[in-house]
């Protein structure tokens, strides 16, 4: 079944002949392995199908099936790449007292859960906003020069999202523009999510769910 799935995604998205649909590890909404007997996540609120608003999301996005067939390509033959990218949503934003172009926002990223407190200083950043949330202990995975190629040859280098301290305020994730995980080259400000979508949702499977692929359950 797996295999048919991955021709017919393959003509219907135009995707190279070689790609192969890989089952995404299930994943809690803080990026660690939910229990096998769970029932299927809700990603999206019960009006979404009806939402004006993800509608016009989509209709302001034309270049969304571009982005995400690339996406997929590049990012779910290995599914782990973007295991701890959730949905976030910013509730507070407030200036960084000691840093002019830096504000503290304070950020959920599951359900029931308080907020946690994440420095970001994209110039677009707003409440309201859903977004893509690197948590603490995540790995993304850059494309940086190569020190030793005097021909500016890029390289594959891993940087793992840390608890850290940023001019005295303490910032638990990262709030992530397309270009920081995978799906564009938009690095001008962070990547502007449906706000149709649900806190929490690991952003591998907010992408399937946007490009209308399976999502497949163990």
């Amino acid at each position: 079944v797996l295999a048919w799935l991955s021709r017919k995604i393959t003509i219907k998205m135009n995707l190279p002949q070689d790609f192969h649909l890989v089952t995404p590890q299930p994943l809690s909404p803080i990026g660690s392995p939910r229990h096998p007997h769970s029932p299927p996540r809700k990603m999206w609120s019960d009006e979404h199908a009806k939402s004006n608003d993800s509608q016009e999301w989509a209709q302001q996005n034309p270049s969304a099936k571009f982005m995400l067939a690339r996406s997929m390509t590049r990012w779910f033959g290995t599914s782990t790449r973007l295991q701890g990218v959730v949905v976030g949503h910013i509730v507070k934003v407030t200036s960084h007292p000691q840093a002019e172009r830096l504000n503290i926002c304070d950020v959920a990223i599951a359900v029931g859960a308080d907020p946690v407190q994440i420095i970001c200083g994209a110039p677009n950043v707003r409440e309201g906003m859903k977004v893509p949330v690197a948590t603490v202990g995540t790995k993304l995975t850059f494309r940086v020069p190569n020190p030793e190629d005097a021909g500016g040859a890029l390289v594959d280098k891993v940087v793992k999202i840390k608890r850290s301290k940023l001019r005295g305020e303490v910032s638990n994730g990262m709030i992530c523009s397309e270009e920081e995980i995978g799906v564009g080259d938009d690095s001008s400000g962070i990547m502007e999510l449906s706000s149709a979508s649900i806190v929490g949702t690991p952003f591998a499977e907010y992408l399937a769910e946007l490009a209308k692929l399976p999502v497949i359950q163990d």
